[in-house]
């Protein structure tokens, strides 16, 4: 049992630094797990300014008809 879980901690360590690696050492899950906030205020903004984005363009085409 005690080499399954040291097995299992020498995996976690590399999955890790992995991660570290692929998304940055700033933005890593495992050192900032709490800090969805902001991605998903910017994920709201990016789809609201798209969507104004999108309706002024629907409704410049109609009235051009």
């Amino acid at each position: 049992m005690k080499i399954k879980r040291n097995l299992y901690r020498w995996f976690r360590r590399r999955r890790r630094n992995l991660a570290r690696f692929i998304l940055g050492f700033d933005d890593c899950p495992v050192d900032n797990r709490k800090s969805f906030k902001d991605k998903i205020l910017y994920g709201i903004a990016v789809t609201f300014i798209s969507a104004c984005i999108i309706f002024a363009f629907a409704f410049f085409a109609i009235a051009t008809m």
